[in-house]
């Protein structure tokens, strides 16, 4: 056998260790059909069959202002940070809501880089951040209403004061001068006067990228917001090693296949290792709870998956991971759902042990989605 021949056969067993060890667990065969289901960012993914925006199925947005508010207006140019004070009114929705994205009105002539903020009144805390990919330094651009979505909504508690932002860099800005003292209101939204700056609604720092504390002459600057008043639909999934997982014990990392290319498995023990996916799921409601994970030969026929509201347990869930999820298949991976729980505050957790069987078997840790399925 030559030099060839021989690197060929070592890398094949190498390769059969490897896969013994933790197990590709490849799938072969039909896929199930893939339900068409609302993104976190408000989008239809995965297909192209959501309903429109407005059904019952998706989120329903609102902004304070229509599209076609824009009136009454001059312009300036400078850089600045420029935004609108607002609130969610808990007698029209008491859960409060998610911020899909910044709006802003732009002249043709409104040059420069655009970055989109979400902040917090009480405390100045910068909430979320978003680039106008529209819009580069020196173009010009269309004329009219902005729109640019987070990668994941934020939420927002009612009767709480946040501002809308978007900075600008030697751009000119619209603005109307002396004329939006009041509220204006599109329930449950309000643009709303600080209580120690009654004059007007509308924030600005001359310095881009900082909160906007100040108001000047009662100027409303035309900035608004996506958002909707309860995130059903929304899909929240957190994989092994993302923000919200944690584990306990010697679990190991496999990049052969997975979510996202990989899972961490653990040989069945007594259950003193876990595996923790905890989710800020914002506020109370029904939650659709699913798990995925790499089926092999050498797997857990039991791998034990509690479902807690809170510090709760609500349920605990037997796996065969020796077989492939069934359910759905969402973005190209099969799902298993563990079932639908009711939260009654902020956090639903899963958490997954070794406490398994048969010996000598792996427990697979992948990633968990969460789907709020209604308030």
């Amino acid at each position: 056998m030559n030099n060839l021949g021989k690197l060929m056969v070592a890398l094949s067993v190498l390769l059969c260790a490897s896969l013994a060890m933790a197990g590709s667990g490849r799938r072969e065969g039909p896929v199930i059909s893939t339900p068409k289901v609302w993104g976190s960012n408000g989008s239809c993914q995965w297909g192209t069959d959501c309903p429109a925006i407005g059904g019952t199925s998706g989120p329903v947005f609102f902004s304070i202002w229509e599209d076609t508010d824009f009136g009454g207006t001059t312009s300036d140019i400078g850089d600045y940070e420029l935004g609108v004070l607002f609130t969610v009114d808990s007698a029209v929705s008491p859960g409060g809501g998610w911020v899909h994205g910044i709006k802003f009105h732009k002249q043709t002539n409104n040059i420069g880089e655009h970055v989109g903020h979400l902040w917090r009144d009480s405390d100045q805390a910068l909430m979320g951040t978003v680039v106008f990919a529209n819009e580069t330094a020196g173009g010009t651009g269309p004329e009219g209403w902005q729109t640019q979505l987070f990668a994941s909504p934020i939420k927002v508690a009612p009767d709480t004061k946040y501002i809308a932002t978007y900075s600008l860099l030697g751009g000119r800005f619209t603005v109307t001068v002396g004329g939006l003292s009041a509220s204006k209101s599109n329930p449950p939204l309000a643009s709303v006067a600080s209580a120690t700056d009654v004059t007007g609604n509308g924030r600005f720092n001359p310095t881009p990228g900082s909160f906007p504390g100040s108001m000047f002459n009662s100027t409303n600057y035309w900035v608004d917001l996506v958002w909707a008043d309860d995130g059903v639909g929304e899909v929240l999934t957190i994989d092994d090693g993302e923000a919200g997982y944690a584990e306990v014990g010697a679990w190991s990392l496999s990049v052969a296949a997975g979510f996202q290319g990989d899972f961490k498995f653990k040989s069945v023990a007594a259950g003193a290792a876990t595996a923790t996916w905890t989710f800020d799921v914002g506020a109370p409601g029904s939650y659709r709870v699913s798990a995925t994970w790499e089926e092999f030969t050498n797997r857990a026929t039991n791998a034990p998956y509690t479902v807690l509201n809170g510090v709760t347990p609500l349920e605990t869930v037997l796996v065969d991971q020796t077989a492939a999820p069934v359910d759905f298949v969402e973005g190209g991976v099969e799902w298993d759902d563990l079932g639908t729980y009711s939260i009654t505050g902020s956090s639903l957790v899963v958490q997954l042990t070794d406490d398994a069987a048969p010996g000598g078997a792996n427990v697979i840790a992948d990633a968990i989605r969460v789907e709020r399925i209604s308030n």
